[in-house]
């Protein structure tokens, strides 16, 4: 039967099954409820429905009260009836049961018949499925063999397809191949056709450039020519100016000389006779009324506020002054009493008679004044006091009532007001006379003063101790002994020179210089000018001469205050001092000489002797005492910050010469508002603009600098600076930006640009007036920049400007130090064109010539030891106090730099010059080195093969103890000593062995070296090398035979040690070789007593 007939005949037993069931147990049930319906009722049932009825009426007799056999009968039937119920029951149950059995039995079968149709339909499947296989297979080899076939057929199809395609390949390669020949065979045509019209242009070409380059060489030739002859003409005319203008200057300096010394034989006629009290200070004895004074003073006189000119004056009574133990505060001077200390009036009201009566005091504190008051207290130090005192009672002497003195005599701590100091300046030009008292301190000691900390170069300089002052002290009295000695032979300044310089040099105290670069001195010295007064009418000759001793003290500091001299002592005395004493002088003190400078003290003498001509016989110069002129101010503002008058304050540069050139009535010395409006108006005076304004803003003040305004044409002019671009910074400064405006580090414009190497944006700078020194952060300056990279053009440029050629960076290092350590050769030469100091020493005491060897520039070494520049400039192919000492040889041969060390060695450098401290010479540190090459070039030129360093090392030791085999040969080869000690008594072969250096021992052994050479303490080269352990050592040396007993100053031999330091394997090499095991010590022990380890005790037994 098939699997789906057998399925559905399951199904239908099934469900007839269920039927069978479910109809079953309807029919009993329903034969349960139907029952009483379908069957007759029995009889007792029947007869007991009347129980349920309603009562008979009670006129019924026989049914009234049913008796008890009826009661009896009743429950009888009723019994029966449930048992037959009970029956039926159990009958239908009976029924049902069997009902079910046989439909179960009835579904059984009914599953096994489905069971068997399946499995009948199953097989039936698998036959028609084997049946279907088969076909299916006999298809299927039916259909491959078609396939088969038909591939076959294909195959064969394509096979003649490729045939045919490899066929036309083959035909239209040959096409091609044709073709390309043809095209190749033109091409070829084409291209020699191309190559030959080529050459054809290129020799046309050539020949055309071969004619216009003989055509413009002829022409450079002819202008050349021409351009030299116009030089020629030229140079001829400078030179016969230069000669003209010689001959002049010598015709100039010749009838100077014979005025001076006229005049000087004239003042030595004078000085001859002078007596002590002749060389005190000569007060000035005749009064001037203000229509005598210059026409400055009587300008400010007359423009003075009248709100200014009815305010009080207070003049010192002169004998009350000399009873004060020291100079009293203007709070504490009594006014008042019935014995008035002073005399106030308003200043309207002060005549000349009264003037003519007062003498003014210009003078430098010696302390600061205190925020507070305090009793007592006085910046004027107990020397300048007795100084005052002194000149009150010659004062008095001569007449005068009267003394003006700011710290007595304006407010200091009550209504204090900057209008009364700026008022003075009319006290000192209508007082009779001045006086200048300096500051005096200890010539062993601090100098200088309390305001050391004020700004500006001059104040720094005078309130600075004097370095070194053995030195300076030394040539003073090398200069007072040439002075004694000179007044011995008849020399009349000599003669006065010689004892106050020895009052001075006994006394131990020193007038200080730095009076002279004060601002408030300047402008109270400016109020004498056009008198015709002389230094004697200020101060006494020691007080001067005690100024100069004072620059010699602080020769080695900056030397701007000096400047101050050159008018002072005129070209003869300032010569003799600044470039015969002050410069040498500062030179050997950096150098740390031990003597002064050679001639110095004759120098020095001379100066002294200028000094004491410039105290009498002429006028104070107009540097000391300027006429406060448009002109002076101009040049005044346009002064570098680091200039020769120093202030107390930044404000002070303003206030202290701003009543020269305006008043107002009320100022603030502390309000930003006034000093701006002072410095503009000063600025207006001087016919300058923005930029001087700027300048000096600058130097007082980031606030008060942005006062100025204009900051945006600033900011644009830095970034035209930045960003290298020449035409921008041309507009921003034709626009009114202030040229030396700085960025961030400090930098102006000019720097940048310097830098950059921008040749225009410089020049554009430079001249609106940029200053050429302006320093950025760290000290560098625009021609130290354009110097280190080369900018040959800025360089040039930056000097002509009057650039500083030695400008210091950090370390003290000059532009020319850079250039030279960059390479940069034209840079270098036009710095020494413009007198660049070609042995500047930094703050190590490196030259330009050191910094080019370190910068391993070797064309620039050899520029700078054969151009002509930089001999005539005097060019030290050693300066011996180079960088930690060395010398320019020293570093070419530790660096190994052959090519310099054969330059500087030809150019004749100290090939023994010897290292502080170490004593090592060139030929000491290249074998120190291992530099061989540089060792044979040294003993090539004859250095000493045995100079010894501060340890007695010799060359051959130092190599030795390096292990430089290849030196070792050369010094060798040299003939070397081999036996040379050095302190601790070690020869080189000691040294070697106590290195692990067994190459070099092999190699001292085998030239002679004694093999057994013992040291301070007796130790051989073995015994050092089994202390440390070196067995290959060990090795070459028991090889040749070394004494492997020999003992110490302990009695220890090599195997001693060995045992001692715990050396098994050395211990095994020694023994091997013979070494007493049972040696003993001067105590007695053997090696093995000296062992810890337990295996090196067996090994010692």
């Amino acid at each position: 039967m098939p699997i789906k007939h057998a399925y559905a005949f399951i199904r239908h037993s099934s469900c007839a099954s269920q039927h069978l069931k479910m109809g079953c147990g309807a029919s009993t049930e329903s034969g349960r409820q139907d029952a009483p319906a379908s069957r007759p009722q029995p009889k007792e049932v029947g007869a007991s429905a009347p129980a349920a009825a309603p009562p008979a009426a009670p006129t019924q007799a026989a049914a009234a009260v049913p008796d008890a056999a009826a009661q009896a009968a009743a429950e009888a039937a009723a019994k029966a009836e449930e048992e037959k119920k009970r029956k039926q029951a159990e009958e239908e149950a009976a029924a049902n049961k069997k009902a079910e059995e046989e439909a179960e039995a009835a579904k059984k079968k009914a599953e096994e018949e489905a069971a068997a149709a399946a499995a009948a339909a199953a097989k039936e499947s698998e036959e028609e499925a084997a049946a279907a296989k088969m076909r299916g297979e006999e298809e299927d080899a039916e259909a491959a063999k078609r396939r088969e076939e038909e591939e076959a057929a294909a195959a064969e199809q394509r096979k003649k397809e490729e045939e045919e395609a490899a066929e036309r390949k083959r035909q239209e390669e040959e096409a091609a191949e044709a073709r390309r020949a043809e095209e190749a065979a033109a091409a070829e045509e084409a291209r020699v056709a191309a190559e030959r019209k080529k050459a054809e242009e290129e020799a046309y070409a050539a020949e055309l450039k071969r004619q216009q380059e003989e055509e413009e060489a002829r022409k450079r030739a002819e202008e050349e020519e021409l351009a030299a002859e116009l030089r020629r003409q030229e140079e001829e005319a400078a030179e016969a100016r230069r000669r003209e203008e010689a001959a002049a200057a010598a015709e100039r300096k010749r009838l100077a000389a014979e005025a001076a010394a006229k005049k000087r034989v004239e003042d030595e006629a004078v000085e001859k006779a002078w007596k002590a009290e002749d060389m005190a200070i000569r007060l000035v004895r005749e009064a001037r009324a203000l229509d005598a004074l210059a026409p400055a003073v009587r300008q400010a006189h007359a423009g003075l506020p009248a709100g200014l000119a009815a305010a009080p004056l207070r003049l010192l009574k002169l004998e009350a002054v000399m009873n004060w133990p020291y100079l009293k505060v203007y709070e504490e001077v009594d006014g008042d009493s019935d014995y008035p200390e002073c005399l106030d009036l308003p200043y309207s009201k002060a005549t000349c008679e009264v003037w003519g009566r007062t003498l003014a005091v210009s003078w430098r504190w010696a302390a600061p004044k205190p925020a507070e008051q305090q009793t007592a207290f006085s910046p004027m130090a107990a020397p300048q006091f007795a100084e005052l005192l002194a000149l009150l009672g010659k004062a008095k002497s001569q007449g005068m009532e009267f003394v003006w003195i700011d710290w007595s005599c304006v407010p200091q701590y009550d209504n204090t007001t900057i209008s009364e100091v700026l008022r003075s300046k009319l006290y000192f030009a209508r007082a009779k006379a001045m006086v200048a008292i300096p500051t005096f301190t200890p010539i062993d000691g601090a100098a200088g003063g309390a305001r050391a900390s004020a700004s500006g170069a001059a104040g720094a300089a005078g309130a600075a101790a004097p370095g070194g002052a053995a030195l300076p002290r030394e040539l003073l009295a090398s200069a007072k002994a040439v002075l004694a000695a000179r007044a011995a032979k008849g020399s009349v300044r000599g003669g006065i020179a010689a004892p106050v310089l020895g009052a001075i040099l006994g006394g131990g105290r020193v007038a200080g210089r730095g009076y002279l670069g004060r601002v408030w001195t300047l402008t109270e010295r400016m109020a004498r000018h056009g008198r015709g007064e002389q230094l004697c009418n200020w101060v006494s000759l020691e007080t001067w001469l005690g100024m100069v001793v004072d620059s010699v003290l602080h020769a080695a500091e900056d030397a701007a205050a000096s400047q101050l001299y050159r008018g002072l002592l005129g070209e003869a005395g300032c010569e003799a001092l600044t470039a015969g004493v002050l410069e040498p002088l500062a030179a050997a003190l950096r150098g740390e000489a031990n003597r002064p400078p050679a001639g110095a003290e004759e120098r020095l003498a001379d100066a002294f002797e200028e000094a004491v001509g410039a105290w009498h016989s002429t006028p104070v110069p107009q540097l000391l005492a300027p006429t406060p002129s448009p002109e002076w101010l101009l040049a005044y503002l346009e002064e570098p910050a680091a200039a020769v008058h120093g202030a107390w304050s930044p404000p002070d540069r303003v206030w202290a010469v701003y009543s020269w050139f305006g008043w107002k009535d009320s100022l603030d010395y502390e309000s930003e508002d006034d000093l701006m409006a002072a410095l503009q108006a000063l600025a207006a005076a001087a016919g300058g603009g923005r930029r001087h304004v700027m300048r000096t803003a600058a130097k007082l003040g980031a606030g008060l600098a942005k006062m100025v305004g204009g900051g945006e044409l600033d900011a644009r002019l830095l970034a035209a600076a930045e960003a290298g671009l020449p035409a921008g910074v041309a507009d921003a400064l034709k626009a009114g930006a202030y040229p030396d405006v700085t960025g961030k580090d400090g930098a102006t414009p000019l720097y940048t640009c310097a830098k950059a190497g921008s040749a225009d944006a410089v020049a554009a700078l430079l001249a609106a007036g940029a200053d050429p020194d302006a320093a950025a952060a760290g000290g560098a300056t625009p021609l130290y920049e354009a110097a280190s990279r080369g900018h040959t053009a800025v360089v040039q440029a930056l000097l002509r400007a009057g650039a500083d050629r030695e400008p210091v960076k950090q370390g003290g290092i000059t532009p020319l130090h850079a250039a030279c350590e960059k390479g940069h050769k034209a840079a270098a030469a036009a710095l020494l064109a413009a007198a660049a100091n070609v042995n500047a020493e930094t703050e190590a005491g490196a030259t330009p010539l050191y910094a080019a060897v370190s910068g391993r520039q070797t064309e620039l070494v050899r520029w700078l030891l054969s151009s002509e520049a930089a001999l005539a400039a005097g060019a030290s192919v050693d300066r011996e106090k180079g960088a930690k000492g060395w010398t320019p040889l020293h570093l070419a041969i530790t660096q190994g730099l052959m090519d310099i060390a054969q330059l500087l060695l030809a150019a004749g450098a100290n090939k023994e010059a010897r290292m502080p401290g170490s004593g090592s010479t060139p030929l000491g540190m290249a074998a120190r080195a291992g530099q061989a090459a540089a060792a044979r070039a040294l003993l090539a030129a004859g250095a000493d093969k045995e100079a010894a360093d501060a340890d007695r090392l010799t060359p051959l030791a130092l190599a030795a103890r390096a292990g430089h085999v290849e030196v070792v040969a050369a010094l060798l080869e040299a003939g070397a000593n081999k036996e040379a000690k050095g302190k601790d008594e070690a020869t080189p072969l000691f040294l070697a062995a106590a290195g692990d250096h067994a190459a070099v021992v092999k190699q001292l052994v085998a030239a002679g070296a004694n093999k057994d050479a013992k040291n301070k303490d007796y130790q051989t080269p073995v015994w050092a090398a089994a202390s440390a352990g070196y067995g290959d050592v060990i090795a070459v040396l028991v090889e040749a035979g070394a004494d492997i007993h020999a003992c110490d100053t302990h009695g220890w031999t090599p195997l001693h040690v060995a045992a001692s330091e715990g050396r098994k394997g050395i211990a095994q090499t020694l023994i091997a070789a013979g070494a007493k095991k049972n040696a003993p010590d001067h105590e007695s022990k053997v090696p093995r007593d000296l062992a810890q380890a337990a295996d090196l005790k067996a090994l010692l037994m």
